[in-house]
């Protein structure tokens, strides 16, 4: 009994000596620990790339793919392209990734001081939601640098508003964060707005603020529409939204249209089943102010996924799919983690206090340990022998305007780092129909090229340059060996 006494009475000091911790601190380091490195994910190599060429024309100034609209990535865009001027793509991910968790970790511990939230409860809620930051759709808020992190900034304040009734201040952060990421922001106002109106039992208010959200994004949805709407959305026989929506974006868009749905959605399409289920008996017999609201605010999200599951499933064109319906996701999962807790804590105080200890030090510490070293594991990039030499050939030995053709899968950042055109990207699809057009036509040339070497005369190019590179020796009249190595084989097309 002394031992298990003494056992206890160090346990209970660990975890009163951590709660006295400034939370900032803990939240913020967590999150380093999971994400921060110099290694760049595939998007921050699209939108760093793209704000480097908006902010510095001369990057590679033909380049079909970096000179490309910047929609609502603007902002985004002009604030890191400024950076690109100085550094590297890795150090400015790198400096983005701090800033971004420490601008965000301001109104996350907020909004957990707000729910009264100790310290190791904020550590487990963060721990379990960056393991598991949605269920359907592949939405993320804590990862890389892009414009939807700038968004979340303030999608986080506006919750502290929504809870604390403050709607006028929740509406204007949704159209704040409107302005840095349209769908994003239009997405949760649509969250709020729903949330407002089953809370308060009132259309008007909702309705009211509806009106407020929408003046307040009249500038940026006339200068959207003057580039989207410019072009049709079948060419040649191709529709185009089906080409966004399953031809490059299933995974966000219509994740049941995925080949691999019964392994990728099926377990999170049961985790919806089950949430919905919980929402609808166990959590709701408490009452109170701030469980109804909680309630609402899962309740909500989980319909607005309900609905983005039955629409997408009927949507064979993808002409709603497109604007991914899945996006609130991450909010409906966070809402969620936040509402277990706070229900567990006021409904089974003494369960939770137990439940806290056991998972803060069977859960929390042993998964921040595994994720902290994988993490370190790919603390940055490690390019091949090979890979280097290729990159440095095409630098020093072929015209600016060059066009290479990547018969092999190449890491998205192959072409800002030779800084050539790489004939198509497949994780750069543009926002305008006519160049998704001509992207998809590339997509589908680039694959017959690598099913059948000869078919290289399908390449639709003037005069250009044009490269070819491979992992495996080809033979073809039309290409001409330029450069090779253990790894790589470049090839010039005559």
């Amino acid at each position: 009994m002394k031992k298990n006494s003494q056992y206890l009475h160090k346990v209970n000091s660990i975890i009163a000596s951590i709660n006295q911790i400034n939370p900032y601190i803990l939240i913020l380091i967590s999150l380093c620990l999971h994400h921060l490195s110099f290694k760049t994910n595939g998007n921050e190599e699209v939108y760093i790339a793209l704000a480097k060429q908006y902010m510095n024309p001369d990057w590679m100034p033909g380049s079909f793919w970096f000179n490309e609209w910047p929609a609502n990535r603007v902002i985004f865009q002009f604030i890191f392209g400024f950076f690109l001027k100085f550094a590297s793509f890795e150090q400015v991910a790198f400096g983005g990734r701090i800033i971004i968790f420490t601008l965000t970790t301001i109104p996350l511990v907020k909004l957990y001081k707000t729910l009264k939230f100790s310290n190791i409860t904020s550590l487990i809620v963060t721990e379990l939601f960056l393991l598991r930051q949605t269920w359907i759709g592949g939405e993320t808020i804590f990862s890389g640098i892009e414009s939807k992190s700038l968004a979340y900034i303030f999608i986080f304040y506006s919750l502290i508003s929504l809870l604390s009734d403050k709607y006028y201040r929740t509406i204007v952060l949704a159209i704040i964060a409107s302005y840095f990421h349209i769908l994003v922001g239009g997405w949760y106002a649509v969250f709020a707005l729903g949330y407002i109106l089953f809370y308060k039992k009132s259309i008007l208010i909702p309705l009211k603020l509806g009106l407020i959200y929408t003046a307040g994004l009249i500038p940026q949805l006339i200068y959207l529409s003057s580039y989207i709407l410019e072009s049709e959305s079948i060419i040649n026989g191709v529709n185009i939204n089906w080409v966004y929506t399953f031809y490059r974006n299933p995974h966000h868009c219509a994740p049941f249209s995925r080949g691999d749905w019964t392994s990728v959605v099926l377990p999170s399409f049961i985790q919806l089943i089950v949430t919905s289920i919980l929402l609808l008996t166990l959590f709701r017999k408490k009452k109170g102010m701030l469980n109804d609201k909680l309630f609402w605010m899962a309740s909500v999200t989980h319909l607005m996924i309900w609905a983005a599951v039955i629409i997408t499933n009927l949507d064979s064109s993808g002409g709603i799919s497109k604007y991914y319906l899945f996006r609130i996701g991450s909010v409906t999962a966070f809402v969620f983690y936040i509402y277990v807790f706070w229900w567990t804590i006021h409904t089974h105080p003494k369960f939770a206090r137990k439940a806290g200890y056991f998972l803060f030090f069977c859960f929390f510490i042993p998964l921040l340990i595994g994720r902290s070293v994988s993490n370190l594991k790919r603390w940055k990039h490690n390019d091949s022998k090979g890979f280097i030499e290729l990159v440095d050939f095409l630098q020093n030995n072929t015209n600016r305007d060059a066009i290479i053709i990547n018969h092999s899968e190449m890491p998205t950042r192959f072409s800002r780092m030779c800084e050539r055109e790489v004939y198509v990207i497949k994780k750069l699809i543009p926002g305008n129909n006519d160049k998704i057009y001509e992207w998809y036509k590339r997509m589908e040339t680039v694959k017959s090229i690598r099913d059948d070497i000869s078919k290289i005369d399908q390449l639709e190019l003037d005069n250009e340059t044009k490269y070819l590179v491979s992992k495996e020796k080809l033979s073809s009249s039309q290409l001409n060996l330029k450069f090779s190595n253990d790894e790589y084989f470049l090839y010039r097309i005559e």
